[in-house]
């Protein structure tokens, strides 16, 4: 008669084995005779039970002859078969349930079982048979109640059969109960559980309340594990299936094991926060974290597998997780926690609750109200217990507090005292640093006044020294002279560029040390902007006889948007640098490609190299790689610092691959934009021919003679008639009298300077729309906003380029081109 689950329970075997020599008559059915002694009987022994390992059995097969001797008497008050795949039938004759006094009831007080059939036989042989379990809806019951109660018929005698199957494990305490004596009882048990989870309620919103005023993690924990553990007890009495989801039996089915998980997990959290167990007992300390993992396990398992399983997970859970809570909090205690007493306090309480419930349900102990509600009245000790633990902390905060406040009072008086000296020292102190801010602010003014009065002083003769040696050069006279005299000019004008140079590193340091540095994109021929300056550096290569090689792969991009200043400056400065560090007769080699959609630029010479461990040195300001290299070749040392502020200032990269003697490539990755479609098709257009409108007139107001013979010869070298004036004050009424078309401007004038002189211009009604261009020696960015502030159209910086000139009187002065013009 066992089932597999059976045989693995040797007290079972043994029971049956006992019951099979006991005497044949001890044996015989014994009928329960209601009387009115006693308003509820337990059906415990007089019981008789049939286990069905199939489940197959009908009423009609248990009622036979065939299985009339196979009905085994329980020996327990209260049935208990743990888990079993089997079914159960179990059948008791009752006699005398016709009283006068109300009706009877039968009731199972074991809420959680899955599927129950009651048949009622009657001494003339009619079968009533009735269905209910926690399968069903809750609405399907007869009597709404959270345990299992059937109304038993009023008839003198009469045998009772029922049919158990569960998932979960098999207890069975059963009782008749006399109508008056049951609705006593029900309401007694309401009380109950109205005093008990008022309680849970009443603890949830205290400590709640406590946490929102505090803002400790323990008290939120807490309060999520009286939830679950309180939603817990609502599901194991009946009561959540009957007042929260009626109508759902797999959300109560998987209720149970999921919320012995959730209580599992925020109790452990509650616990390792409130004790501070990582610093009492860091050892068991992870092994409860461990659990805290089973937990959420436990929880998924519960939604995803059968209830079955999920069951027997969360029993072998229950049996693991309080000795690891046992072994914490008394190893929390003995290390000197204080708030660990009340944790192993509350587990002692819960312990002593379970061993009740465990020893009434087994039947060592008599099944009573007291013994049932055991485990409700030490949870409810366990809870107010905990909320004490949470109540001493508070104490135990406060008196810090106040300890903490005496310390701060006698710190303050120390602070006053040393205040009062600190005070003086501090004002001291303040003077200090407010002369020395003023001297810094001061020497900074003074450098930048310095700056700029010798970037002006040297752009100028600059300006005409460049410029001269650009019309000389364009002109065709010029042309025809001696190599010789071409040459020196050559050399002249690579002097002064070479200067500028010079002089737009400095000003470029200045400004990046500023953060002013900006930049101003623009579309351009990267490949013709690389062969300008290749060529620019290629008189210095060849007098020095060096191999010099310029190299651009194919797929390289013709236009780019990019700011077309800095990046000429980048290549320039490289080029530059690698020819002046490279013996005569060596390699200067210059490539340009694209290389994941950045462009890479590189210059590979055979230089002097650098040593490995000065490399990242050349990229400081003033710093070469070692001090004989600027007796031998010369430099400021400004070249690759500023090269690798642009560079970064372009969102790019540099690297530098050298052996000291064995040359040195730089190369540089540039991101860039590609123009429109459109923009590239209109500047892959031939630029038409450069016309001026007939008697276009420009004045030039410029204090230098120099410059202003400069300038005059270039403009009337584009056949532009040219007035001029000595400062501003002539330069306003030369404005006044001709009213010219466009205006160029010097900047620094003896008497009014050039924003004067432009106020004053524009103070003339004629003269509001004559565009004004500012042509100074003045570089600053702080200058030109400035000028366009004033609505100065443009700003020329000297050394002026006869391209940048070109472009300003394209702007101002051409006229469009007509069909068949030469």
């Amino acid at each position: 008669m066992l089932s597999r689950d059976d045989r693995s329970k040797p007290w079972r075997a043994l029971t049956l084995l006992a019951l099979a020599w006991l005497p044949a008559h001890l044996l015989a059915q014994e009928s329960l005779l209601v009387t009115d002694e006693s308003g509820v009987y337990s059906l415990g022994p007089v019981l008789e039970i049939l286990e069905d390992p199939a489940g197959q059995w009908t009423i009609e097969d248990v009622r036979s002859a065939a299985f009339s001797n196979r009905f085994e008497r329980s020996t327990s008050e209260i049935l208990n078969l743990g888990f079993t795949s089997s079914a159960i039938w179990t059948r008791v004759d009752v006699r005398n349930l016709d009283q006068q006094n109300g009706r009877c009831f039968l009731e199972i007080v074991y809420p959680l079982l899955d599927r129950i059939e009651l048949y009622i036989v009657t001494s003339d042989g009619r079968v009533d048979r009735r269905v209910s379990g926690d399968a069903l809806p809750f609405s399907e019951r007869g009597l709404r109640h959270h345990n299992f109660v059937f109304e038993l018929p009023s008839v003198d005698q009469a045998s009772i059969y029922l049919r158990f199957e569960s998932q979960s494990s098999l207890t069975l305490p059963m009782r008749i109960w006399k109508q008056d004596a049951f609705l006593a009882h029900a309401t007694r048990e309401e009380l109950v559980f109205g005093l008990y989870y008022g309680f849970m309620l009443a603890m949830m919103i205290y400590n709640l309340f406590i946490f929102f005023n505090l803002k400790h993690r323990s008290y939120l924990f807490y309060v999520a594990s009286l939830a679950c553990f309180t939603l817990l007890q609502l599901s194991m009495d009946g009561l959540a299936f009957r007042y929260l989801w009626p109508d759902d039996p797999w959300r109560n089915n998987i209720s149970i094991p999921l919320l012995i998980g959730a209580s599992f997990f925020w109790s452990i959290l509650f616990v390792q926060e409130f004790m501070d167990s990582k610093r009492w007992a860091p050892s068991l300390n992870k092994l409860a974290t461990a659990c805290v993992y089973l937990s959420l396990v436990l929880i998924l398992v519960s939604i995803v597998t059968s209830y079955a399983f999920s069951i027997r997970l969360a029993m072998a859970l229950a049996v693991m997780i309080p000795v690891v809570f046992f072994a914490l909090s008394l190893r929390c205690v003995i290390m000197g926690s204080r708030p660990a007493r009340f944790v192993l306090g509350a587990f002692v309480l819960v312990l002593a609750g379970s061993v009740i419930t465990a020893l009434s349900v087994s039947g060592v102990m008599p099944f009573s109200a007291m013994s049932s509600s055991s485990l409700q009245a030490t949870s409810a000790l366990q809870v107010l217990l905990l909320s004490l633990g949470l109540s001493d902390r508070i104490n135990q905060i406060r008196k810090q507090s106040e300890r903490t406040s005496e310390q701060l009072k006698l710190t303050n008086r120390e602070l006053r005292d040393y205040q009062e000296n600190l005070t003086q020292l501090v004002d001291l102190r303040t003077r200090e640093l407010n002369a020395s801010k003023e001297a810094a602010e001061a020497a900074s003014n003074a450098k930048t006044v310095f700056l700029a009065n010798m970037s002006h002083e040297i752009r100028t003769p600059l300006n005409s020294i460049i410029g001269f040696s650009q019309i000389l050069s364009n002109r065709k006279e010029w042309r025809d002279t001696s190599d010789e005299s071409r040459k020196y000019l050559e050399y002249i004008k690579l002097s002064g560029e070479t200067l500028l140079q010079l002089i737009n590193r400095i000003l470029d340091l200045s400004r990046i040390e500023a953060g002013k540095m900006q930049l101003s994109l623009d579309r351009f021929n990267v490949r013709h902007l690389l062969q300008q300056v290749f060529e620019v550096n290629s008189v210095q290569a060849h007098s020095k006889q060096l191999v010099y090689e310029l190299e651009i792969d194919s797929d390289t991009p013709t236009m780019i948007v990019s700011d077309r200043k800095l990046l000429t400056e980048v290549m320039m400065n490289v080029i530059s640098n690698s020819i002046k560090f490279t013996p005569e007769r060596e390699d200067v080699r210059v490539q340009l490609a694209l290389e994941d959609h950045r462009l890479k630029f590189s210059v590979k010479d055979m230089g002097v190299g650098i040593p490995e461990d000065r490399q990242a040195a050349v990229f400081e300001s003033f710093v070469q790689a070692d001090g004989s290299t600027t007796r031998k070749f010369g430099g400021s040392g400004l070249g690759l610092s500023i090269t690798k502020q642009i560079v970064e200032l372009l969102d790019g990269e540099i690297s530098v691959d050298s052996q000291a003697g064995k040359g040195c490539c730089i190369t540089i990755w540039i991101p860039y934009v590609a123009p429109l479609e459109s923009d590239r098709d209109q500047q892959a257009e031939t630029e038409p021919p450069l016309r001026f409108a007939a008697g276009s007139e420009v004045l030039l107001i410029e204090d230098d003679q120099l410059n202003r013979e400069m300038m005059r010869a270039m403009i009337e070298d584009f056949g532009i008639t040219v007035h001029y004036a000595e400062n501003g004050q002539a330069g306003v009424e030369k404005a006044r009298e001709l009213v010219p078309d466009l205006i160029l401007m010097d900047l620094h004038m003896p008497d009014m300077d050039g924003f004067q002189t432009t106020a004053a211009i524009r103070a003339n009604p004629e003269c509001e729309a004559i565009p004004i261009v500012m042509v100074s020696a003045d570089a600053f960015t702080d200058q030109q906003d400035v000028a366009r502030q004033l609505g100065i159209k443009d700003y020329l910086t000297k050394p002026l380029e006869t391209r940048d000139l070109r472009s300003i009187l394209k702007k101002y002065l051409s006229q469009p081109t007509r069909p068949g013009d030469a």
